[in-house]
This record gives C-alpha cells, sequence and structure tokens, in this order.
C-alpha cells in the first residue's frame, strides 16, 4: 500500500483540567512512547498506541454545562470533545487514536463506495465509515472500522435518539480493517489480527483485514456460521462458498457465450455504427471475463481457529503468489473477495484501490489507472504463452492452441504491450531457431509475417489506411487516380522458405526463423522439394526488361498434399507409429531436422513436399524490376519454372467477399490445407512508398477463416483414464460433419468444465476442430428442458475392477488405486513410447495384445515377453520378423540408462528434462531412491518443490500398501532383469559427491538385489569433446540411430553433421555404413573413423 512513514502524533484536548503532575504519572504509565504536556487542557499523543489515560481521569463524573447540573463520564465526553479524532476505547481508561493520514483515508473511501454500491443496488442500508464507532457490549469496549455494515432490520430497532450518536450499541456484522502505514505501536500485524477477533467475538459475523505493510488480506468469520471440511481436520467452509464459486462459473460461461455470439454478428454486419457498438461491447465484455479469469478469486474457505480465539476463524492469502512479490513491488493485487453473511453477494475489487494510492505494498511513488495492475501481470502471462506457442510451433512442430485462439491472445499482445510502451514480443516475426544444428543464415533482406484478421469488416479498413496513408505521406495525386490494385492469393499452410541465388546458381534454402536468421535446410529442401532438384543443377538467369539477372531471392510457402499426408501416416500406423495431425508439421519436422535419407525405406518415395512461390526480391543493384506483383509472379513461373499460386487474381474496386465465400467453402476438397487469403497492393512502387512496420509490411494483410463450427446434442458421456489415474469425461455426440470429418465425440477436458458449463445428457454443445483438428467445444446453449442432469464426477473407476478410490486434486479427478488397469494399460504405453525407454515397434496395439494374453502386468514384465515367444507367433499379425524386432527392440532399450528410464517410470511432472538432471545428479536409482525426504532432492537436483515430492512420494508410497507393492514389483524386475547392461558409469566431479554418493545404503524393499541403474551421463574429457561427428550404418547395441545422436550431443557436445566435409572429426560406423561416406573419410586427413565397439569404449 505505501511506505512506513515516522509516527504521526495528535494533540488531545481534555474536557477538564490536568495538571503537571498527573501528566507526570501519565508519562511514567505510558514509558513505551513519547508523550508532551501542551497545556491544562491538552497534550500530544502517538497515534495507532494504546493510551492508558486512567492518571488523568477524575474519580468523579464531570460537570459539562454551566447552566445546569449535568455531568457525564469523562471518556465519552473525552470523544465528543475531539470529534477530529478517530478514537477507540479499548477499555473504561485505554484509547487508542486511529491514523487520519490522507493515504488510507482514501482507500476506505474507495473501499467504503464500493460497499456503497452494493448496498445500493440491492436496496440495502449503506455502510458506515470510519467516524463512526461501535459498542462492542459482550467485551465492552468501543471500536471503529475502517469500513462497516449492519442489516437494515437491525438499524431499523434503533431508536431515533440513537442513531443521531456518534456510537452505535450494536456491532457490525462486517467489517473492513484497512492497516494504515503508521508507526505506532498498535499498527503492528498482530495488534491488528488481535483486533479483527474482537470484532467477532463482539459480535461480528466476518470481516477483512487489508494489510498493505505486510500484504496479506486476511479474512475473518465467526466459527458457528462455518461447516467443517471433509478429509481436511481442523479446516472450515462458509457455506455460501459453493453459491458463489457456482455463480462465478456461470458468469463466465455467459460472458463467453456473449463474446462468441457478438463476435460472430460482427463477421456478418456492414461497416457502420451498429458495428462498433458491438465490438465496444465485446471489448467491455472482454474485460470482465479478464477480471474473472486472471483475478486471484478469494473465498471464505480453508479456515482454521485462531489460537486463544475458539469461536474466531481465519485464513491468510498473500496479495500475489511468491514468485511476483519481487517482480511487481509496485503494483495492487489482483483479488477479488467474495464476501459473505448479510453482505453475500458483494465482491470487493482490491485492484480499484490502485487508481487513488501510490505504491501498493512497495516503494516506489508512482500512480496507476486502475486497471493498470491487472495488465501488467496480463501481459506478462500472454508473453510467456506466446513465447511457448511459438516455441512449440516453429521448432517443434506442434500446435496446442488453435490459430484463432493464438492471434487472440497475440493482438491483445499487441494492445497491452502499446499501452504500456513495453514492447518486447509483439514486434518479432516468427521464432529463434533452435532444437537442430542446422547453419543460421542472416536474411539481405528480413522475411517478415502478416498481420492478419478474421473480421470482413477490417479487409475494407485495411484498404482504407492504405489510401490515407498514402495520401498524407506522400501525395497521391502525383501518383494517380487510378483505384489501387490488389492481388489475392491463397494462404497456404505450411513453413515459409527462402530460395538464395548467386551468380544464377541456388546456393542456399533457408528458412523464415525469426525474420533476420533462418537455418539452412539445403540438403533436405533439395530432396524432398518437388522442381527444385533441376534449379539446383542448372544456371538461372531471369531476363527483366531486358536486363539479365543473376543475384536474387525466391520466398514461397512448403506445403504437402493431404493424399500424401493419409500415405504416409498409413505407413507410420503399420509400423507403430504416432500419426501426423496435419501437413504442417511434417513438412517443418522433415525439412529442419538430421534425417538419414537412406534409413526412410518406402517413406521416401510418398514424402515429397510442393513450394508455392509468393515473392521475387532482386539483389542486383542496378536491375530492372517488374512493375507489379502479379507481373513478378510470372517471372518466377516463366522463367524458374516453380509454381505460383494457380488462382491468384488481381481487383481494385470490387467486393473481396465473393472470393472469400468461395475458398471458404472449397477449401476442405482443396488438395492443400490453406487457412485464409492474403491481399497484397499490387504496384511495386506502392509497395516500396507503404513500407513495412515491426513485424508486416503495411501493402500486405492476410483474411483467415474463421473455426468452422456446428451446434448438436450430447447423447452420452463417459470416462477414460490416463497413465497418472487422472478422470477425463468424453462426450459422445450427435455427429456433425466439420471440415469435411466426422465428428462424433469430443473431450470435456475435467469434471469442473462440465459443472462450470452445466452440461447434462442433451445439451446443446457448439463444436469446432482447433487448428482444424482437434474437436472443441466453445459453448453450450441449454433451452428448456431438453438437457438432463448436470454430469457429476464418478464414484468409480471406469475400469473392469471398478475401483472406489476415487480423489480430488485441484480440477481432476483421479483413480489413486494402483492396480487400476486402464491406469496400466497407459503406463506401458507410455513406457515403451519415444518419452520413455522408446522400444520400437510396440504401441498401444501391441501393449493391449500383450496384456490381453496374460503377458505382461506391468512395465518390467516387457523384459520377459521373450518367454511367450512362440505363443506371440501364434497370434494372428505376429510373423517371425515383427516378434524378433520386438524382441530386440526390447532388448535394445536396457541400454538407455536412467535417464530414459526415470522419463519412463511415468513419475508425476517428471518428463525428458527433469529425468535429464535427475541423472546428472545421481549415480545410479539406488542413490535416488535412498534419499530421506524430498527436501534432499530439491537440494541435489535444485528441481521445484512440487516434482521433488512427486520424485519422493512415487518411490515412497503412503497411500496404501497396494502402491507400495508395486513399485517395490516394479523397481525389482527392473534391477533384476539388467536394464543396466549397457549402461555407462557416471563419475562424479568431486571427492565430495563419491562420499555422498556412497552413504546411500539399505533402501528398504527397492534395493532387492542391489543391482543399480547407472546414469549415462559423463562429462569426463575424451576426444570426442566438442568434435563435429556424421554417424552411417545400425547400431544393434547402443540403440537406435536417435538415441545414439542424442546420447553423444549431450555427453560429448558433439554437432551432428549431414554429410562429411572438411570440418568433420569423425565418422562413427555400425553395421552396414555406407561405403561413399567411408571412402570421402579417407580423403580428409583431419577425420577418424570409430566403430560402434570403439564409441562403447569411449563412453565407459
Amino acid at each position: 500500500m505505501g511506505d512506513l512513514v515516522e509516527i504521526e502524533t495528535h494533540k488531545l484536548y481534555f474536557p477538564w483540567s490536568i495538571s503537571k503532575g498527573k501528566f507526570q504519572k501519565f508519562r511514567e504509565l505510558n514509558s513505551t512512547f513519547n508523550s508532551i504536556y501542551i497545556d491544562k487542557h491538552c497534550i500530544e499523543v502517538p497515534e495507532e498506541t494504546s493510551i492508558d489515560l486512567s492518571p488523568l481521569i477524575p474519580l468523579l463524573p464531570i460537570h459539562i454545562s454551566t447552566s445546569s447540573p449535568t455531568f457525564a463520564k469523562p471518556i465519552p465526553e473525552l470523544i465528543k470533545f475531539n470529534q477530529n479524532l478517530r478514537i477507540e476505547t479499548l477499555n473504561s481508561t485505554i484509547i487508542n487514536i486511529k491514523s487520519g493520514a490522507d493515504l488510507p483515508t482514501r482507500q476506505n473511501g474507495e473501499l467504503s463506495r464500493q460497499l456503497h454500491n452494493f448496498t445500493k443496488a440491492n436496496g440495502l442500508i449503506g455502510p458506515n465509515d470510519s467516524s463512526s464507532l461501535f459498542h462492542l457490549q459482550l467485551l465492552n469496549i468501543k471500536l471503529g472500522p475502517d469500513v462497516g455494515y449492519f442489516p437494515r432490520n437491525q438499524h431499523n430497532d434503533l431508536n431515533i435518539e440513537v442513531k443521531k450518536k456518534n456510537t452505535t450499541p450494536i456491532p457490525p456484522s462486517f467489517v473492513i480493517e484497512n492497516r494504515s502505514y503508521s508507526l505506532g505501536q498498535n499498527n503492528n500485524r498482530e495488534y491488528q489480527k488481535y483486533k479483527m477477533c474482537l470484532w467477532i467475538e463482539g459480535g461480528s459475523q466476518s470481516g477483512l483485514l487489508i494489510d498493505g505493510n505486510s500484504r496479506m488480506i486476511d479474512v475473518y468469520c465467526n466459527l458457528n456460521l462455518l461447516q467443517p471440511i471433509v478429509n481436511q481436520p481442523n479446516t472450515f467452509v462458509h457455506p455460501q462458498v459453493q453459491g458463489q464459486r457456482q455463480e462465478s462459473l456461470q458468469q463466465q460461461v455467459q460472458l463467453q457465450n456473449r463474446i462468441l455470439l457478438s463476435q460472430q454478428t460482427l463477421l456478418a454486419l456492414p461497416a457502420n455504427s451498429i458495428q462498433q457498438i458491438v465490438t465496444d461491447d465485446i471489448n467491455s465484455t472482454l474485460k470482465k471475463l479478464n477480471i474473472i479469469n486472471n483475478f486471484n478469486h478469494v473465498y471464505f474457505e480453508n479456515m482454521m481457529v485462531v489460537p486463544n480465539h475458539p469461536k474466531v476463524c481465519s485464513a491468510s492469502i498473500p496479495f500475489w503468489p511468491p514468485n511476483q512479490i519481487i517482480a511487481l513491488p509496485e503494483y495492487g493485487p489482483n483479488i477479488i473477495i467474495h464476501c459473505i453473511g448479510d453482505v453475500n453477494g458483494f465482491n470487493l475489487d482490491l485492484s480499484s484501490l490502485t487508481s487513488s494510492i501510490t505504491t501498493f505494498g512497495g516503494s516506489n511513488k508512482r500512480y496507476f489507472s486502475s486497471t493498470t495492475a491487472s495488465e501488467v501481470i496480463e501481459l506478462d502471462k500472454l508473453r510467456n504463452e506466446i513465447t511457448k506457442y511459438n516455441q512449440l510451433y516453429y521448432n517443434e512442430s506442434k500446435s496446442e492452441i488453435s490459430d484463432y485462439d493464438y492471434d487472440m491472445k497475440f493482438k491483445r499482445l499487441q494492445h497491452l504491450e502499446k499501452k504500456l510502451k513495453d514492447i518486447k514480443v509483439s514486434n518479432q516475426v516468427g521464432f529463434s531457431s533452435g532444437g537442430t544444428d542446422k547453419q543460421k543464415v542472416h536474411h539481405r533482406v528480413r522475411m517478415l509475417s502478416l498481420d492478419n484478421t478474421y473480421s470482413l469488416v477490417e479487409i475494407e479498413s485495411f484498404r482504407n489506411k492504405i489510401k490515407k496513408f498514402l495520401i498524407k505521406n506522400h501525395n497521391l495525386s502525383q501518383i494517380g487516380t487510378p483505384p489501387i490494385e490488389y492481388t489475392v492469393e491463397l494462404k497456404y499452410d505450411g513453413i515459409a522458405i527462402s530460395l538464395l541465388f548467386q551468380n544464377s546458381k541456388l546456393q542456399q534454402i533457408v528458412t523464415r526463423g525469426d525474420g533476420e536468421y533462418g537455418e539452412d535446410i539445403t540438403e533436405n529442401a533439395i530432396h524432398f522439394i518437388n522442381n527444385l532438384q533441376h534449379l539446383y543443377e542448372k544456371e538461372i538467369k531471369l531476363n527483366i526488361n531486358g536486363k539479365s539477372i543473376t543475384n536474387f531471392e525466391i520466398r514461397g510457402e512448403v506445403v504437402l498434399n493431404k493424399n500424401r499426408l493419409k500415405g504416409i501416416n498409413e505407413i507410420r500406423e503399420k509400423n507403430g507409429e504416432e500419426l501426423y495431425k496435419n501437413t504442417r508439421n511434417i513438412v517443418s519436422g522433415i525439412l529442419r531436422k538430421n534425417i538419414d535419407i537412406n534409413n526412410l525405406g518406402e517413406l521416401d518415395n510418398i514424402i515429397r513436399f510442393d513450394l508455392f512461390a509468393y515473392n521475387l526480391i532482386l539483389h542486383d543493384t542496378d536491375s530492372q524490376r517488374e512493375t507489379t506483383h502479379y507481373k513478378n509472379l510470372e517471372v518466377i513461373r516463366d522463367q524458374c519454372k516453380l509454381t505460383v499460386d494457380p488462382n491468384v487474381s488481381v481487383f481494385s474496386t470490387q467486393d473481396p467477399n465473393d472470393i472469400i465465400e468461395k475458398w471458404y467453402n472449397k477449401r476442405m476438397e482443396y488438395p492443400y490445407d490453406i487457412d485464409g487469403l492474403v491481399f497484397k497492393v499490387n504496384s511495386i512502387e506502392l509497395q516500396e512508398q507503404l513500407g513495412e512496420l515491426n513485424r508486416s509490411p503495411r501493402w500486405a494483410f492476410a483474411y483467415k477463416f474463421p473455426a468452422n463450427g456446428q451446434f448438436t446434442k450430447v447423447l452420452s458421456v463417459s470416462t477414460q483414464v490416463g497413465k497418472s489415474g487422472v478422470l477425463t469425461p468424453v462426450a459422445t455426440l450427435t455427429p456433425i460433419e466439420l471440415n469435411g470429418v466426422t465428428v462424433s465425440r469430443v473431450t470435456l477436458n475435467n469434471f469442473p468444465f462440465i459443472e462450470k458449463n452445466q452440461i447434462g445428457l442433451g445439451s446443446n454443445v457448439f463444436v469446432v476442430r482447433s487448428g482444424d483438428v482437434i474437436p472443441k467445444i466453445l459453448m453450450v446453449k441449454n433451452e428448456g428442458d431438453e438437457h438432463g442432469k448436470v454430469i457429476s464426477p464418478p464414484l468409480e473407476c471406469p475400469c473392469e475392477l471398478k475401483c472406489k478410490d476415487i480423489v480430488q486434486k485441484g480440477q481432476e479427478y483421479f483413480c489413486v488405486n494402483k492396480k487400476c488397469p486402464n491406469q496400466r494399460y497407459q503406463q506401458i504405453c507410455w513406457f515403451v513410447s519415444k518419452n520413455g525407454m522408446d522400444i520400437e515397434g510396440v504401441g498401444p496395439a501391441q501393449v493391449q495384445v500383450f496384456l490381453d494374453n496374460g503377458f505382461i502386468e506391468d512395465p518390467g514384465d516387457l523384459y520377459l515377453l521373450h518367454k511367450y515367444r512362440d505363443k506371440l507367433l501364434q497370434i494372428k499379425g505376429f510373423n517371425e520378423t515383427k516378434v524378433q524386432n520386438i524382441l530386440n527392440a526390447i532388448e535394445d532399450s536396457k541400454s538407455r540408462g536412467l535417464r530414459s528410464l526415470l522419463s519412463a517410470l511415468n513419475i508425476p511432472g517428471v518428463g525428458k528434462a527433469s529425468a535429464n538432471i535427475l541423472s546428472e545428479s545421481y549415480l545410479n536409482l539406488d542413490h535416488l531412491i535412498g534419499e530421506e525426504s524430498s527436501q534432499d532432492i530439491k537440494c541435489r537436483t535444485q528441481l521445484g518443490s512440487k516434482i521433488c515430492d512427486n520424485i519422493y512420494d512415487f518411490f515412497h508410497p503412503l497411500s496404501s500398501e497396494e502402491s507400495k507393492e508395486y513399485i517395490d514389483q516394479l523397481i525389482y524386475k527392473i534391477k533384476l532383469y539388467n536394464l543396466n547392461q549397457q549402461s555407462l558409469n557416471y563419475t562424479p566431479s568431486t571427492s565430495s559427491d563419491v562420499i555422498k554418493n556412497t552413504n546411500h545404503t539399505n533402501i528398504n524393499n527397492n534395493n532387492k538385489n542391489n543391482i543399480n541403474i547407472n546414469s549415462s551421463n559423463n562429462n569426463n574429457y575424451n576426444k570426442l569433446n566438442n568434435s563435429k561427428v556424421v554417424i552411417s550404418g545400425i547400431f544393434s547395441k547402443i540403440g537406435n540411430r536417435e538415441y545414439l545422436e542424442k546420447l553423444i550431443q549431450e555427453k560429448f557436445k558433439c554437432k551432428i553433421q549431414k554429410s562429411i566435409n572438411q570440418s568433420t572429426n569423425f565418422l562413427i560406423i555400425g553395421a552396414d555404413p555406407s561405403q561413399l561416406k567411408i571412402d570421402k573419410s579417407k580423403s580428409i586427413s583431419s577425420c577418424q573413423l570409430l566403430t560402434e565397439s570403439d564409441l562403447l569404449d569411449l563412453l565407459k
């Protein structure tokens, strides 16, 4: 709230005389603070301090009228005599002067205003401000809250004379205390908490302590009004909380539905004042939704009895999460407090206090609008989300969010960065390339992104902006009066590349990357993109207006024909591999990956991409150029023999809506994935005059097709069990066609999602395909009595055992029975996957066969599968070759090492990155299991507390004997079947590590056989360190090629090269290597030959 300041003092006037002798006794009694004698009727004392006036108080009532014998008690008269002060009486002789500083006073005014608005809207009596005193007769004290409220019926019971007085003889039902910034003795946190207990013990139902100095909010309530929380001893909740949560969820759904319907309405409206009204309504609704989604909502729950106050319960909530207190000390808390009792429905918004205060819990003097604090935190959240989605999209070829949702988040980010003058992300193009060893290439001319919209209205707005810009900056009349021409092309959904020609030769092919630097993908591009081989082998000279051009650049989009996607997935399904979800992921993954083309097999015949060129850039400074973008496309098509969009057209005054509607309806039958249309100014001269913004040109704009969705009905809801036991509800729908695909099932995310959206059998749900791939419920519309009862969380697991061990953790429900067959199936599937032990040829279908035939019960049994070889051969689809390959792959996986094993074990929160840290921190599995606490794991690895708790609890389960037995048996099998036989010895970096690692002994049941699962990470020096390596052949002892590459990259920091050149240090060969590579290595003196055996020796 603000900085602590020097202690304030106040002059206290007495309606009777006080002598210096009595004042001296007063000073001796109150020796903990300074006081000053002013005169016989006045002393100076500090605020927020317990002041004992007993030496100064007359023994008899004082005479207060000169005209009549009227007498009164001294303390009440003292309070009247000092009406400018806020005086509380803590007993018959002790008073406290509350702070009257400007800052907390203005804060209290805002608190009172919010409560007044609530009471006015609900026909209730207004609140009392800080000038009022309440006589708590149960305690015989008088206190003045910063804000207080008591109901109308109690107010009506008071007679008119009592109402006129400054002191109300009944306690308020609800109070707010706002801790000030005074250094007075009574302004410490403990006293303020004690005072809140006095309010409750004196008869108040509930209250709030807003403590800006400690950055905490404390909620208080009478124990008699609370209910105990099931399975949480000594913890209580107010019965109104459940209804408050439900109301918030319903409000969220209503706002989401309102936004969706408004956006749909907006698309159909012409550009007029009505359209602006709808836009304003969307923005207003978004702000309300932002408060619900991004603010911390505080309820009267998880409350515990206050020590020494058996009738009082409280709970403390920080203003900000711990990791934000340091990062954002100057901003106000984005907190909504849902109040209870007589003020149920009053939601106190603390963020609005920032408009009337300086620093909220910090030290920098700065003023903010009421929305700045929430927007700053929203900005930080959006940046993290955008960075995450960019990393997945550009570097990992994955999409976790639809294009529409991403674009809406990005536009919001642009708005906030511009508003807060803190532009860091929204001006970036693409994303910095990473995850590969491809050479980085600097773009001579930046490869920009395109600004985009989903609104038809904004297309016309875009054209108007261009015209206004030219009129303002370049005097359009000198250019000519004809309307501006535009080209419109299909927006292909692939990856952008640039073909660099120097001296008439195709020298490099580069990805867009972050717009400044891209990756060199020349070798892969020439092999996989149709028609590039002929360009690479011949000279290309452009002839433009009679001038020969030898240095230029062609940019385009690489895409995959949808029919090829089907063929690729058929082969991957046959091989038990994960299927690709869309064409773009294949294009990005193949072009940016280190691929041994010789090992692709039949896939090499079907993986072929197409390039649609869309831009020509001339690098010769004296070169002639074409006058229009359309003519440039003709040059690319006719002289370079490259494909351009065959559907490109030119228009000027026509309405583009017909073109948009045509391609929106045709896009699913088109052989390539398209997600919109691109509009460009046709004139090259005008393009140059318009220039570019930070991340996009002014002369080009993309219209993106909205997600295609339909309403359908929920027919039934089933529950799926994940590998961690999480229960996920899945709805069966009345089948609908979306983008050419029949959709009949959709995930319901979790059971709170069902509750929030009130989904039952018969509910109408609006379903879209997120990213044109994954079905997703966008909104729910329940009308009339057509929908049934809201689906409730299950009381038992859907597995054949019907497990009753269902618990709720946060938003999710879990089956915690370790014998659950559905969990076992998912766990084994994870164990064999690429994220686990990477057992090639074993996928979900094979795992199901093994389980159905009783060959395995848990992942450890896979290593006994060879005993069932004959039985496997009797099963349809399992021939000699397939069975042998499976058994070989299982045997090979034993050499994966500790990192892969930990990732495969399905420890909650432990993925590849965490497993890698663990394997670098521990000698073997026994040493990890032997840690005495999760804190020990955290100290050694620096992993987060939650992950360390999960790791420790996984190996030392307390939930049930079945869980402990399952883990013990699994670890026993892992050791018994020698998963470490191909592991490599970890060598500690210091002698202290050796000592620490050898201290772990007697590791309970998990140490059976005393077989170590060793880490595969060794950073000791040897000749492979930091070398450049080419790999060729089959490695039967070490494992598959991808594993080998990861292994030497992580152990020796090697750079894997695709082909041998003068910089290559080693050629590592296995069985059946490329003879061409061997011959080439012999011609390079610096290149040494290593066999698989040589490599194993180095790895020891």
